[in-house]
């Protein structure tokens, strides 16, 4: 009896407790099961599947960004201008005993548009709605060149109406010392005039104004040679026709033209960056400084022949007045100020697609710099036809056809202008993702700029030493493909 009222008593129990038990649990509140996305390290593999992770909206990676891109860009050409004085086309020039009108044989039109490569790497960081980017780039020099043979170069003589008393010049011959002077003509001596040969080759300088002196020279008879005169020694002044002058050409019997760029630049911004959009996709607003710099040089170099007329060795004479001559002007423009821009992005699967715009409103500190040497080699000294010394009434030691006042120079000119620049950069690229973190992408740039300093139209093809003009306001058009890997953006 008592095992059997044992049993019952433990059965009651064990009822009761079942009914307790869910009343009770009913009043507690349950415990979280542990969470397990803290032992998930996908989002910090960047070399991870591009699908491990849902994006869900797509939305752009979070934390620090790198991309960087090869440029492959091209160049404007400089603007239209003839490579010399184009307000001096025209003018009548003497080759020997012909007169005709002078032309600038060259023109910047002959520079074409050229290439070149280059770097850039754009870097910040990006949290859910804000951050900041940086950005530098880099390009090697657009390189364009051409050479051309026989041509015209014309200059505006700053000296066309000097005085005789200001070219007047002494000369030792034999230690004698002749002063060297003019009859029928006191002054619009021009740095480019000369005595002309006579046709047919002679050393008696041609008589424009038919009278008996040629130029240098006595001819009484008209026969084309020197007449017999008195010991030089006794003749205190020799005696010049200053109206047989003649403007001579300026041709090269070679030109080589080369323009060569180059441009850099830096900017730091922070943006914002919109929620996504009613269509998909993403904005960022930004607002920043900028710092681009374009530097070109424009250089052009004239040569010429020293070589003996008809196979002779008694003359030796030039094929160009101005040889050897060079000029290389440059221009820095250092362009800074606030910058405004924009970069819209949207993906779909693997493709990411990307535009950006920028524009900056720059203050542009320019900087010119020239240098010139004109007629390095001069003409050298013209013997008489029988060999016999220089005679002293060949001014100043120089031959026939030969720049009666102009002598080599070296010239070197600075100058520094402020200008405003506008500046506008526009970017469009394509993105394919590799990994989480990696994408490759290809893209165009297109980069425009006025305000801008181009040394080809800086010339001012003035004798006797050149100079800087003041054409200081051109444009510029840099556009071409980049192409590179874009990590964590």
């Amino acid at each position: 009896m008592a095992t059997i009222r044992g049993k019952l008593w433990l059965l009651l129990w064990g009822l009761l407790l079942l009914a307790w038990t869910p009343a009770h649990a009913a009043d507690q509140v349950p415990i979280d099961p542990l969470p397990t996305d803290i032992f998930d390290f996908d989002r910090f593999q960047p070399w991870a599947g591009w699908g491990i992770v849902e994006y869900g909206d797509h939305r752009p990676n979070q934390g620090y960004f790198l991309q960087v891109d090869w440029l492959n860009w091209f160049s404007n050409a400089p603007d239209y201008v003839p490579i010399g004085d184009e307000t001096q086309a025209g003018e009548i020039v003497s080759d020997g005993s012909y007169m005709r009108q002078g032309i600038n044989s060259l023109n910047t039109g002959m520079l074409v548009p050229s290439n070149a490569t280059g770097w850039r790497a754009d870097f910040g960081y990006a949290g859910d709605n804000w951050g900041w980017l940086g950005s530098v780039f880099s390009t090697n020099p657009f390189e364009s060149y051409f050479n051309r043979s026989d041509s015209e170069i014309m200059f505006r003589d700053q000296y066309t109406n000097m005085d005789w008393n200001e070219i007047t010049q002494t000369i030792i011959v034999d230690d004698e010392r002749f002063v060297l002077d003019s009859v029928g003509k006191e002054s619009n001596v021009g740095l480019l005039d000369g005595f002309v040969v006579q046709q047919p080759l002679g050393v008696v300088d041609e008589n424009f104004n038919q009278n008996i002196q040629h130029g240098r020279y006595w001819d009484g008879n008209g026969d084309g040679v020197i007449d017999p005169s008195e010991p030089l020694d006794s003749l205190p002044v020799p005696f010049y026709d200053l109206l047989d002058l003649r403007r001579l050409a300026t041709v090269f019997r070679t030109v080589k033209v080369r323009n060569g760029s180059r441009a850099e630049g830096v900017e730091l911004a922070p943006f914002f960056r919109t929620n996504l959009l009613h269509h998909g996709g993403y904005i960022d607003f930004l607002l920043g400084a900028r710092y681009f710099r374009y530097t070109e040089t424009f250089a052009v170099e004239g040569y010429g022949e020293f070589e003996p007329p008809d196979g002779g060795e008694d003359e030796i004479r030039s094929t160009s007045l101005f040889a050897d001559s060079y000029w290389n002007t440059k221009s820095t423009n250092n362009i800074v100020g606030p910058q405004i821009g924009g970069r819209w992005s949207k993906k779909k699967g693997r493709w990411l697609l990307s535009a950006e715009g920028r524009y900056m409103l720059g203050f542009n500190w320019q900087n010119i710099n020239q240098i010139a040497h004109l007629e390095t080699q001069q003409v050298p000294n013209t013997n008489i036809s029988d060999g016999s010394a220089i005679d002293p009434r060949m001014l100043g030691n120089r031959g026939l056809n030969t720049f009666l006042a102009f002598t080599p120079r070296t010239a070197q000119y600075t100058r520094h202008q402020w200008e405003y620049s506008n500046l506008v950069e526009v970017r469009a690229n394509l993105g394919y993702q590799v990994t989480k973190a990696l994408v490759v992408q290809a893209g165009w740039t297109g980069i425009w700029a006025d305000g801008i300093a181009r040394p080809s139209s800086m010339v001012d093809y003035a004798l006797p030493a050149m100079g800087i003009r003041d054409r200081n306001r051109q444009d510029i058009f840099i556009q071409g493909l980049n192409i590179g890997v874009v990590f964590n953006r």
